[in-house]
Formats: structure tokens, C-alpha cells, sequence
């Protein structure tokens, strides 16, 4: 099936799409000059393959506190845009010691959380020290795949909350995996996700049985996951900081620097563009801290939320529109300033339990915030994982109940 059919098919089923033609793949941009490895350099000519297929491979150190004879590989593959354009991902693979059982390992696809737009923040060139839960993983006998998403030449920084393109790079990963260690890993997969990644992990569930049909995809898990772009800044636009501002800002200038004809002048204010056009360069905490001090009201539009570009990017990023076929586990900390906990409460009971009749598990984290959820929720979430992988079946519960202790 060619690669624009998938496209056309994939948003004929309800998933997601953008409502503008997205900038088509431009010329490479020279990596070295940014200070990344030669490794991240594309093959020269680029030539398009189909998405998973593995590009190159190099073994990385393993950070410590692994399983001895883990191994950690850091690998680039093909992927799609979403617009269904052949693109370049980086990532790591990390392989649990010892021989595989029958079958294979399963695979846990690991969808980052937010770290910045330019190439020079990718988790992948930490090797695998950003991945939560690792250790936990290899000894249940698990390989972690975990991508970069797109933002490598040829093309532009990453999409940064555009859901289908994420969704493509998490189910791929496991892909390369897969062709990385041949027989030795299973097609067996599980999709998780924090923050950014939890939106990551959400879409591909709703798009893996038609993109990545090859998977047998067991679960989903999404940690503090944005409903959307809008969700994240408060409605009317407040007065004093706001934890989610920065990052819906940051979607406004990835997408307006990927989209033919759309300007920032329409959503940001003009004493705020120079600060919100410096995050094309800025790693997270960075760019957290640069808009630390500002207001909602000080740095949006009144009426951003209605302008043509940020519609696109709300139907870009929103998440929900097509049922997901296996069991989900959404985690969700009570004392979150980021994503709004009422926006993930109506998120699962509206959307995913009311409209699309997904099953959900629903574990609401007590006094947690976004950047405490993932380690207070660790033995909950590597707990539904491994049932999940060893074939156990969700226990029957009203979707968007708390999952069993």
C-alpha cells in the first residue's frame, strides 16, 4: 500500500488530521554545525523506505543501575510525517540480557515527554538515562524502545503536539526494534507515555491497527496526557503565570514554522514574539524559564484560540476521534499545574469511555504534580504493564475506574 494511501486512509478513520498543508521536506541542514554526532547525519542520497525500516545502529554505554548484560543501541529509522512524507527518527533500543524466550521479548514503546523543538534536545543523545522505569522493565524481560520523534534533516524542528506524527515515530521505533534484534524480539508491544508522550501513546492506539498492523499492540499507558493545545492555557486568558503557557506556545511556533502561511503575529502578542520565536532554539528548561514570569494574557491574543491557525493545530493535537482497541491506563496527578486535571477527567469519561467505549483504567494520583506523577505512580503503572504483556485480560471495571491495587 503506498504511503499517501496510508495517509488518506488513516484520516478517512477518524484519527486526527490537520486542516493545512503542512511544508513539504526540505533540504538537509548541516547537524555537525549544531553540534550533534555524526551518527544523526541522513544517509546521503536519501532514499525513501518503509516506516521502521532501520537506517544505521551504534551500542551506547548503559547508564548504571541496569540489569548486568543489558545493552543499550541508539538507532535511526524511517518514518512518516503526517502528511504521510518519508522522514528520518533517531531513538534507542534497549535489550534485557540474557537469551530470549520463545516468541521473543515484548517490546514497551517509551514516548518522551516534552524537552524542546530543536534536534540539540533529543533524549536519545543522553542514550537511555531519560527512559523512566528501565530497570523494571529489562528484569521483567522487556526490550524499550524509545524514540526521538521527527526533527531530524531532511525536514524542519520537531512537530512538537501534532499527535498523528508522534504516533507514527512511537509505533516505528518498535518497528526497528524488531528489525534490530530479528527472532529475538517478539511483535508483542505496549505504547506508553508521559506528558507529551502520553498524547504520543493515546493517537497510537487509535491509529496502530491500521498503520502498524504487523504489531500486536496489548495496551496503552498515558501519564498526565494534554486533551490539546487549548486545554493547556486557562479560558479567559489569566493574569499571573501559568505552568501550561510555555508549551502551548511552543506548539504555536512549531506549527507556524512548518506551515506555509501562518504567522505568529496572529496568536502572539508583539512584546512576546521575540521571547516565543527563541524557543525554535531552546531545550525545556530553558524555555520554561523563560516564560516563568509571563501571563497568559501578557504573551496570547485575546481570540488566539479561534484564529485558522490555531484551529489547525487544536484538530493537530487533540486527542480522541477514533476508538482504541485494547486496554488503556491513564494516570493522572490530582496537584497538577500543567496539564489540568479536570481536562483529563473529561478526557477519559467523555471522550474515551462515553463516545468511543475504549476500556480505561483510570488512576488519579493524590497530591501529585506533573513532574512527581511518573515516580508516584511506578509500581501501579509497572504492575498493569507486565499483566498486560504476559497476556492477563484488563479486569472487568467501569471504564475510568481506578485500576485494581
Amino acid at each position: 500500500m503506498g504511503l499517501v494511501v496510508v495517509a488518506v486512509l488513516l484520516a478517512s478513520c477518524g484519527v486526527p488530521r490537520p486542516v493545512v498543508a503542512r511544508r513539504p521536506i526540505g533540504p538537509a541542514t548541516p547537524l555537525a554545525a549544531a553540534g550533534l554526532p555524526a551518527f544523526y547525519l541522513p544517509p546521503e542520497p536519501f532514499r525513501p523506505q518503509p516506516p521502521g525500516a532501520l537506517v544505521s545502529e551504534e551500542a551506547v554505554p548503559a547508564p548504571g543501575g541496569l540489569p548486568s548484560g543489558s545493552s543499550v543501541v541508539r538507532i535511526l529509522y524511517h518514518s512518516l510525517s503526517d502528511t504521510g512524507t518519508d522522514v528520518l527518527v533517531s531513538g534507542v533500543v534497549v535489550v534485557p540480557p540474557g537469551p530470549a524466550p520463545a516468541g521473543g521479548f515484548p517490546i514497551v514503546t517509551w514516548a518522551h515527554p516534552t524537552t524542546g523543538l530543536p534536534p540539540t534536545c533529543m533524549p536519545s543523545l543522553d542514550g537511555a538515562a531519560p527512559i523512566p522505569y528501565l530497570g523494571s522493565f529489562l528484569r521483567a524481560g522487556d526490550v524499550v524502545a524509545a524514540t526521538d520523534y521527527q526533527g531530524l534533516p531532511p525536514g524542519g524542528i520537531e512537530p512538537y503536539l501534532v499527535g498523528q506524527s508522534e504516533a507514527y515515530d512511537v509505533l516505528d521505533a518498535a518497528r526497528a526494534a524488531r528489525q534490530l534484534l530479528g527472532g529475538r524480539a517478539s511483535n508483542t508491544v505496549l505504547v506508553a507515555g508521559y506528558s507529551q508522550g502520553a498524547q504520543a501513546a493515546l493517537v497510537a492506539g487509535q491509529v496502530a491497527q491500521l498503520y502498524a498492523p504487523d504489531l500486536y499492540v496489548r495496551g496503552i499507558v498515558a501519564i498526565a496526557p494534554p486533551a490539546s493545545v487549548t486545554e493547556l492555557v486557562p479560558h479567559p486568558l489569566g493574569t499571573t503565570p501559568d505552568g501550561g503557557l510555555v508549551f502551548a506556545v511552543m506548539a504555536l511556533v512549531a506549527w507556524a514554522a512548518d506551515t506555509p502561511g501562518t504567522s505568529l503575529a496572529t496568536t502572539i502578542l508583539p512584546a512576546a514574539r521575540h521571547v516565543a520565536e527563541g524557543l525554535e532554539h531552546e531545550c525545556a528548561p530553558a524555555a520554561v524559564t523563560a516564560f516563568a514570569g509571563l501571563a497568559p494574557d501578557a504573551v496570547l491574543r485575546h481570540g488566539w484560540a479561534t484564529t485558522p491557525a490555531a484551529q489547525a493545530l487544536e484538530t493537530a493535537s487533540t486527542v480522541g476521534g477514533a476508538p482504541v482497541f485494547v486496554p488503556i491506563l491513564v494516570v493522572q496527578g490530582t496537584a497538577d499545574h500543567v496539564v489540568p486535571p479536570s481536562g483529563t477527567t473529561s478526557l477519559v469519561r467523555s471522550e474515551l469511555c462515553r463516545v468511543q467505549h475504549d476500556t480505561v483504567a483510570y488512576d488519579q494520583v493524590r497530591g501529585a504534580g506533573h513532574g512527581s506523577v511518573v515516580a508516584d505512580a511506578q509500581s501501579e503503572v509497572v504492575s498493569w504493564i507486565g499483566a498486560r504483556l504476559s497476556g492477563a485480560p484488563e479486569p472487568p471495571s467501569p471504564c475510568g475506574a481506578p485500576p485494581p491495587r
